[in-house]
């Protein structure tokens, strides 16, 4: 989750008359299919009437990161929270103090949708859990192969001689530095912020894509 970037320009004046006075750019997988990186999230800040089952926005680290997460159930210590697509709870509670907002809609390639909140999101969240635990599972037992084909060095080269073709890296200027994306046959397959460190890359093409400078 990334901080907020210009949030006054980014929040239409209709959301902003509804209370949603915050605007994040989602990034990360923890919430996927929820949300994809670069979607817009509105937020409803310092919400009075928090449930467990709403998506909340909230400072995760003192770094001043935000993260956002579906709250689960409150707890005398704070909100225990869980990404969607997050195979376990968050670690530790967070406490009302650190909890920005709710987030209440989302744009999705120049549409908004409502994010659902409450107890109903909170039964269909459990209910994906609960089908998604042993495909969880076969993934971990495969991670070790996985990781090993991808320390292969012949393996490496040959991936990258085989999608290289196709592979393109474009560098934007955003408010929170520079961003290259790659791309391979015109979709975005890897995200690098060096400014941030954050790298992001999708399965197989992380097999052999680093962040450029460090490979």
């Amino acid at each position: 989750m990334s901080s907020p970037l210009a949030e006054h320009d980014l929040i239409p004046k209709w959301a902003e008359q509804r209370g949603l006075t915050r605007c994040f750019v989602y990034s990360g997988p923890s919430m996927r299919p929820t949300f994809r990186p670069g979607h817009l999230l509105y937020v409803r800040p310092l919400s009075q009437s928090l449930q467990p089952g709403d998506v909340l926005v909230f400072q995760g680290d003192e770094e001043g990161r935000f993260v956002v997460h579906r709250a689960v159930a409150l707890t005398p210590d704070g909100w225990i929270m869980r990404g969607d697509n997050n195979r376990l709870l968050d670690a530790v509670p967070v406490p009302p103090s650190r909890v920005v907002g709710k987030v209440e809609l989302v744009e999705t390639g120049g549409s908004f949708q409502p994010v659902r909140g409450g107890l109903p999101a909170l039964y269909l969240a459990r209910l994906r859990w609960s089908l998604r635990a042993p495909f969880l599972r076969l993934r971990s037992l495969l991670g070790a192969p996985y990781r090993a084909l991808r320390a292969w060095p012949p393996a490496r080269g040959w991936l990258s001689r085989r999608f290289a073709a196709h592979l393109l890296t474009i560098r934007l200027a955003t408010p929170s530095g520079p961003l290259l994306k790659t791309l391979w046959r015109g979709r975005v397959v890897a995200r690098w912020q060096p400014t941030q460190r954050r790298f992001e890359c999708r399965k197989p093409f992380d097999l052999f894509l680093e962040p450029p400078g460090e490979g």
